[in-house]
């Protein structure tokens, strides 16, 4: 049984007691794909492993050569919405395949080159806070389960000035994807790449 919950100490000898376990910590704020390089090569699965590496990063060198060729280079963002506020942040796989890219981060999300948080701090933005989201051009943010996304249905910023006026919303530049893949995994990690590349280059 593989457990990416190593952060909750007594859960592996709980496991151990259903099938032999092998846990590690899938969230202690690093790249995902060193912790399953190292799961890969202690089971025997290092030729799976690059195989899905080679795939990868083949599609990404594909894509950067495309967004290259058509000049496109867009300051980018991971956003959300909680209780009132628009927070911006850098979390798993959406920072990752920035970096990735080579995508250009907006310095709200905190994101060192490599795609990785630069600190546990991440940007809360009350109403009156709103133009400091100016001269972002694409926003990544998590749909509702029903598809809805925060950005079109919400009341508050429907009236909000500040939040109007911003280009990525009078563009509508901005892409909602499924939660689940900001957890780290190739499955999730391919699907958030496809996510940008059809919003980026169509």
């Amino acid at each position: 049984m593989l457990s990416g919950l190593g952060y909750e100490k007594d859960l592996d000898g709980q496991l151990q007691k259903i099938a032999p376990t092998y846990t590690y910590n899938a969230f202690d704020g690093g790249d995902w794909r060193d912790a399953v390089a190292q799961t890969a090569k202690d089971l025997g699965r290092e030729d799976e492993w690059q195989a899905w590496v080679d795939q990868y990063e083949a599609r990404v060198a594909d894509i950067r050569a495309r967004l290259d060729a058509a000049d496109i280079h867009p300051v980018v963002a991971d956003m959300g919405y909680y209780e009132g506020q628009v927070t911006v942040s850098c979390y798993g796989v959406p920072c990752l395949v920035f970096a990735d890219l080579g995508l250009e981060m907006a310095p709200l999300m905190n994101a060192t080159d490599e795609g990785l948080p630069a600190s546990d701090d991440y940007a809360e933005l009350s109403p009156e806070q709103l133009g400091q989201l100016e001269g972002i051009d694409v926003v990544f943010t998590g749909a509702n389960e029903d598809g809805t996304v925060w950005v079109e249905t919400d009341d508050a910023l429907k009236q909000n000035a500040l939040w109007q006026n911003l280009s990525f919303v009078k563009d509508a530049q901005y892409h909602p994807y499924n939660y689940e893949m900001i957890y780290g995994s190739p499955s999730g990690q391919d699907a958030f790449l496809s996510v940008v590349e059809k919003a980026l280059l169509g």
